[in-house]
């Protein structure tokens, strides 16, 4: 008798141990710290997740590897939801969502299984704009909260679709349940980058101030991250701005984002030649962004208007051409076509004129001196013609006296 209290003492035990550990999940709520765990189990949801994300499959050996040691491990659910992340494959969202959807028919409570719904299902709505898949998410995010109380993954979703959604939108909902949630969870990464992002768009610059003391000290800080925080102090701390800015060029790869620090630096430089220089450096990161355009064009102008007439041009009919939307530089090309018009009339028209009209005026008096010179000789001629009528006459008088 002793033996079997023993028994369901140490399997009561056993379940409130293993039950529920891929659950912390939602408190984690990031995979590298899933990797990164002590927790073998949370490794192996971790590499998995990760594959699914990157489609490395060696993150999917590794995790299989884990869990062949793990025998017993996991409860049912926990099972379930390792099962369906190995079947799909990378970048997949609407199979999982499915599959996610019809395992939570048998596990409806499930905290692990609404998660990974939640993430999945998300994707989809994202994509679709379904306004059932809201519904779908926000009530798997009840059914955790009624289970674990608020949580980093169910008020990040659920803020991003309040926010977001037309629908269902409510943003100061959606700002103050993620500030609540960001209070208990300043290193999750998620949390506060989502926050920030919502901080800068309602200009909340002296919450900005806070949040970047916050994010400075986190490790993988991203660059896009850091490109928000140098708009937000644009105006206010032209310094940090600067400093961000610098430190976002060391570090980042991406081309759209060195295009965004190379059009700032500009917008921050002193001179108009570090101006060019930078916003050189951000055109050949993005070819084909119209604002840079315009901008490199305006510089080239300022910077020597009478040498870099052309080349100012070119920039700024692409610009406005590409549909940018600078005032200035709509202005500044009419002038300069203005000018050029002018030059062109100058140059080539003018000169034209005045060649035509010189032979119309050397014609003219080519014509007057020849009709001059034809007049002389007719009046020459017809003085000798009278000189001759009277040579003969005077002759024929002559001759009647003889006679």
């Amino acid at each position: 008798m002793k033996k079997i209290i023993i028994f369901f003492i140490i399997l009561i035990l056993s379940l409130s141990v293993f039950a529920d550990k891929l659950d912390q999940y939602i408190f984690l709520f990031s995979y590298d710290k899933l990797v990164n765990s002590k927790d073998k189990g949370l490794n192996v949801l971790g590499l998995l997740l990760k594959y699914h994300e990157s489609n490395y499959e060696e993150y999917k050996s590794t995790a299989n590897i884990y869990r062949s040691n793990l025998y017993n491990y996991f409860s049912p659910d926990d099972s379930t939801a390792l099962n369906i992340l190995t079947e799909i494959n990378p970048y997949e969202y609407l199979k999982p969502k499915k599959l996610f959807t019809d395992s939570l028919k048998n596990y409806p409570d499930s905290v692990i299984l609404n998660a990974l719904f939640i993430e999945f299902a998300f994707k989809d709505w994202e994509s679709s704009g379904d306004p059932s898949i809201v519904q779908n998410i926000f009530a798997s995010c009840d059914t955790i909260e009624s289970k674990k109380g608020q949580n980093p993954l169910t008020v990040y979703y659920r803020a991003r679709i309040l926010w977001e959604s037309k629908l269902f939108g409510d943003r100061t909902k959606a700002y103050n349940d993620l500030y609540e949630i960001y209070q208990k969870n300043r290193d999750s990464m998620k949390i506060t980058e989502l926050l920030i992002r919502f901080t800068y768009q309602q200009n909340k610059t002296d919450i900005m101030n806070s949040l970047y003391e916050t994010y400075s000290l986190l490790p993988d800080q991203d660059d896009e991250t850091l490109i928000i925080f140098a708009k937000a102090f644009l105006k206010s701390d032209n310094e940090k701005s600067r400093m961000i800015l610098e430190n976002i060029v060391k570090i980042s790869e991406r081309k759209n984002i060195l295009a965004s620090a190379y059009e700032m630096l500009g917008d921050l430089s002193d001179t108009t030649a570090q101006k060019i220089n930078f916003y050189k450096l951000s055109l050949e990161k993005d070819p084909d962004n119209p604002e840079i355009q315009a901008k490199l064009g305006l510089e080239y102008y300022r910077q020597s208007p009478k040498e870099n007439l052309t080349i100012s041009r070119v920039f700024l009919n692409q610009a406005l051409s590409a549909g940018s939307q600078n005032p200035e530089a709509e202005k500044l090309l009419k002038i300069i076509q203005n000018k050029v018009k002018l030059r062109g009339f100058l140059l080539l028209v003018l000169p034209i004129i005045i060649f035509v009209a010189l032979g119309v005026t050397l014609i003219i008096i080519y014509e007057k001196n020849k009709y001059s010179k034809e007049q002389q000789l007719m009046k020459k001629n017809d003085d000798n013609w009278v000189n001759n009528i009277k040579d003969i006459k005077n002759d024929d008088d002559e001759n009647n006296k003889e006679k």
